[in-house]
Formats: structure tokens, sequence, C-alpha cells
């Protein structure tokens, strides 16, 4: 089948060359190249011809030596050079992708040399695109026989339609600089595919969400901040109508139509967020699925709960949006557990981000413990918020636990560390009735944003260790490294489902082994762990924050305290080890 082949001029400023390939997932579409409008004619011409060249064989998956050279210089033509293409960024992390590299730095997926090619996503489509699967999938399957070892999965497929407005319409020069926005449909696509393709789907107890109602939006969040969300995706709604009516008749410019955006995005309620005409019900839809599905947990009708859902929430506080989040997911959820009978809430987050609304919204509130391992390099890494001395306020003092990295390559035995001797201890001295985590995977090893060296089977040890506190529910928070995410997300998930997290790997992360094996020995014997696990994987500053958090702890809890002697003591014992094996090495040298 010929492919059919597109040609406009874009902005009046560009020619732009599309090629429509039939495929199994449907047509789908490819910039072949884009050139100044004054240039343009030799490159129609050379895109139609490369187009017939793909008929037969997709372009990508010609090789060099491969290519018909001597036809196309006896024709008087050349393949499109990689500068001249369309700009495009990297599907799997959303990275810049350079034309002379065949990885992508950040992530090493592997970089296509003539298009932009999304064979990650080809199964997500593929899935997606089938509604009798879907509605297969996604029916409703609860009962009380199976509720005691079950996990509840809700997800809605009407979450994908909150995305970055004019993507298509993005410049060169937005490209270049990496500009196009890291939270999009596709993290939410890959995870669902992944889940599909390895059978966890089926082994769930699937369910679609649910809109939040307004007296669970306003149980969180000010009635200011909901009108201002409304109104700005309304504002983005009439936006994108006027401006398909402007592309198609020239009558307004792009200039105006812009302008009213921001009016309607001047708000001190918003912050750095974008919307179309979908965020505002994709923001509920988040919210209330949260919500639902904690609701239901704590009634009883599964044992462990998990929400795959966007935008994400813990950035929003109460009366502000902002970080790509528009409602908090996770307090929203806090809240409705509670109104439906749990006392006491533990909202862990683990995201590389300091969830800064969830802290600042339960911050005097004592029903709730909200702990945080996040980035904080001192107050440089965003959002600023989350060092150590922020304990909580009040009749809330206490019942906040922040643990900041003061630096990036925070690794697996890094967070097993926090996780054995600080968060868990405090947590089961707090006996929560639910745990709700704020699952972000941007410390996960070649994500974009996070800078971390986090292996995705690691969060399956987190996952383990929370588990064994109460019933466990996730909600999907950062995460920006599509394979990655997708990868974790199935770690955490099959934990709930009753198997044994997978081995953490060898090399530099043996100390992670040697912490978990510690403390499933301390669970046993009254054994000091720090002096069984291998502290020198642990790097110094993460060992720095874990005193400082104990230390600030300690006056707070028992658990810490506790800790905290712990702490102290095995360091000075591996002060003294290194002391001997110094000595020892001076006398054999002399």
């Amino acid at each position: 089948v010929m492919p059919q082949v597109e040609v406009c001029v874009f902005q009046r400023q560009y020619v732009v060359a599309i090629a429509k390939r039939p495929s199994a997932y449907g047509c789908k579409p490819t910039f072949l190249r884009r050139t100044p409008y004054p240039s343009a004619l030799p490159m129609v011409f050379k895109c139609l011809f490369f187009s017939c060249l793909g008929s037969r064989r997709d372009l990508t998956t010609v090789r060099a030596n491969e290519r018909p050279s001597a036809l196309l210089q006896a024709r008087g033509l050349s393949y499109p050079r990689a500068t001249d293409r369309f700009p495009h960024n990297c599907i799997n992390c959303n990275k810049l992708l350079y034309p002379d590299r065949t990885a992508c730095l950040v992530c090493g997926h592997p970089v296509r040399h003539e298009v932009v090619e999304w064979e990650l996503l080809a199964a997500a489509a593929q899935y997606m695109q089938d509604s009798q699967a879907t509605k297969k999938v996604m029916k409703p399957k609860l009962s009380s026989k199976s509720a005691h070892n079950s996990v509840l999965l809700l997800y809605d497929d009407r979450c994908r339609l909150h995305q970055a407005p004019g993507s298509m319409d993005a410049t060169e020069e937005d490209c270049k600089h990496g500009r196009s926005h890291p939270e999009r449909p596709e993290r939410v696509a890959a995870i669902v595919a992944r889940l599909q393709a390895t059978g966890l789907l089926a082994r769930c107890l699937c369910s679609q969400g649910r809109d939040a109602s307004q007296e669970e939006l306003l149980a969180v969040h000010d009635p200011q901040l909901i009108a201002a969300v409304e109104k700005a995706a309304q504002a983005a709604a009439q936006r994108a109508a006027r401006w398909s009516k402007a592309k198609a008749t020239g009558m307004l410019s792009e200039t105006a139509v812009v302008l009213e955006e921001m009016d309607a995005l001047d708000s001190p309620h918003i912050r750095e967020n974008y919307f179309n005409a979908s965020t505002a019900g994709c923001a509920r839809l988040a919210a209330g699925s949260a919500a639902d599905v904690a609701r239901r947990v704590v009634c009883g009708a599964a044992r462990h709960g998990a929400a795959i859902i966007r935008p994400p929430g813990h950035h929003a506080e109460s009366g502000v949006a902002m970080g790509f989040c528009y409602y908090n997911n996770a307090a929203v959820a806090a809240r409705a557990a509670q109104a439906a009978g749990a006392r006491r809430v533990l909202i862990l987050d683990w995201d590389v981000h300091h969830g800064n609304g969830t802290q600042r919204i339960f911050y005097d509130d004592p029903s709730v413990l909200y702990m945080s391992t996040h980035r904080f390099d001192n107050g440089s890494f965003y959002p600023g918020t989350g060092d150590a001395t922020e304990t909580g306020s009040g009749a809330g003092l206490g019942f906040t636990v922040n643990v900041p990295w003061n630096g990036s390559g925070v690794r697996d035995a890094d967070m097993l560390a926090a996780f054995r001797h600080v968060l868990l201890p405090v947590a089961a001295e707090f006996r929560p009735d639910l745990v709700i985590v704020s699952a972000g995977f941007d410390a996960v090893e070649g994500d974009p944003l996070g800078g971390c060296r986090v292996s995705p089977a690691a969060y399956g040890h987190f996952t383990a260790l929370l588990s064994s506190l109460a019933p466990t529910l996730l909600l999907l928070e950062g995460g920006y490294n599509l394979s990655a995410t997708a990868a974790a997300t199935e770690a955490c998930l099959r934990v709930l489902l009753g198997e044994q997290p997978a081995p953490l790997q060898g090399g530099p992360g043996m100390g992670a082994q040697a912490i978990l094996e510690a403390h499933a020995a301390s669970a046993a014997a009254s054994a000091d762990p720090w002096v069984a696990a291998a502290l020198d994987d642990v790097s110094e500053s993460a060992i720095q924050s874990l005193r400082r958090v104990l230390r600030l702890q300690s006056y707070l809890w028992q658990a810490a305290r506790e800790r905290h002697v712990l702490l102290e003591a095995a360091l000075e014992e591996r002060r003294q080890q290194q002391l001997a094996r110094m000595q020892q090495r001076s006398l054999g040298a002399s």
C-alpha cells in the first residue's frame, strides 16, 4: 500500500512533509522534514521519493549499506541529513535526541536515524484501541471471598486526554531545548501495556475510575482553587477552538489567542501548569479514583490497592496548583479513607521531589503521618522544601518526617537504609490503619528529571516493607522514563499480589541486599542491624542525612531515639575497624 504524503505550509514560514504509513496500529503520521518556505520545493520532491521507497519497507529499517545511493545520485537526489529533519525528543525519557548519537544520552534508548519511531508504545496503542479488551479487563470483579489476598487496580483511559496543548505546533527552538513536556499521556499507556503483557492485569481486581465529588475536593482544597482550575480549562478549550479557526481562516493572530489564555491563567492559585480542554476533568478523575480505591480498600473489598492515574498530585497545596499537579490525590484519598473508618493514615512519598502540597495540608494534623524521601540539595532542588527540620506544627508536631538527600546519585542502599532505620521504625510506632504511597518513580536510574540511580527492583522491596504494616495503596505520581517507570510499577504490583521481590543486582548494590538480610535477621532476633549491614555501600552523604534526621526525630519518637543510638554505635565501631586496618598496614609497611 502506498503511503499517503501530506505537504502543508506551517505558519507561513515552513513547509512540513508528513508521511502516513498504514501499519498494524493504524495510520501513523511521521514527520519527514521541515524546511523554510523559500527553499521548500526541492524538499517536497525528495520527501515524495522517500515515501515511495518506504512503501515496501519502512525507511527506519533500511541500513546505510542497503540504501540505493546509485539510484538517488542518478536522479540528482540525496537522503535528508539528520540536521535537516524535524527535531524531536526521545520517546522513552523525552530528552533531546542528538543526531550524531546512536542512543539517548539519558536513558540509553536506541536512536532511530531517519524519522521518529514509536515502537516502545506500539503494544500500548494496540491495547488501548481494542475497546473490547479494555471493557473485559476493566470490568469490576469484586467479591468478599477473594478480597483477603486481592489487589484492586483502578485505571481509566480518559486520563490520557490531559496533554500539553500545541504539541504538534512546537517550534524548532522548543525541540532543540527539550521543551516537549515530560508529563505526557504515554506514561500511563506504557504502564498499562506492560501490566497487560505480563499478565498482571488479569490477576488484579480491575475497575474504572470516577470523578471526585465536590465534597471530596473541598475536604482538601479551597473553592477558589477548584474554580480557577475549571476556568483555566475552559479558557484552554476556547483557545483551541479559536486557534483552529484562526489557522483555517487567517482572521485571528496567534498572539491574540495566547494572550486570552494567559489572562485566564493569571491567577494566584495556578503556577507553572499547562492546561487543555480536558485538564479539569482529568484532575477530578485522578482525585476521584484515588478516593475510590482508598475507600474500597478500607471497607475490605481488597487487601491492597493501586491507581494508575494522572495528572499527579503531591505538589498541589490547598489553594495552589503547581508542579504538574492540580488536586492532591493522596490527600483526597486520605480524607476519603478516614471518612470510611480509617483513624490513622500513613502517607509515604518516595518521589524524587518533595511533596510540598501533601506536607502542608497535613502539617498540623496528628491523624496523618507524612513521610518523604527526596532530593533536597540544600534547598536548591525543586520545590525547595522538605528539610529534616520540617517536623510539623501544633498538634501535628512530629507527624512529618523528611529524609532529604543532598545530592544526585542516590542508590538502592541509601533508600533501603532510610526505610530500615528511619521510616519503618517510626511508621510501626504510629500503627497506621492504611498506608498510602505517593508512588513517584522519577528516582529510578535513567529518569530525565531525578538524577538518581535507584533500580526498578528496589521499589518492590520498598513495597514489601510497607505492606507488612497495613493495607497499602499505590498512587502514581512522577516518573518520566517510560520503560523504567513501567518496570518499577510491575515490581510493586507483583509484591502486592503476594510474590517475593526480585533480588537486587550485584556490584555497587550488594550493600542494599545486606541491609535487607539484616532487616530479616533483626525481625527474629535482637541483633544490631547496622553492624550486620554493609554500611560501606551507603554513601557518606546519605549517612549524614540519616544521622541528622534521627537526631531531630529522637525528641519526638521512641523508635527514632533507639535507632539513633544504634546508628552512632555502629558508626563508631566502623571507625575503630578502619583505624585498626590502617595501623596494621602501617606496621606491615615498616
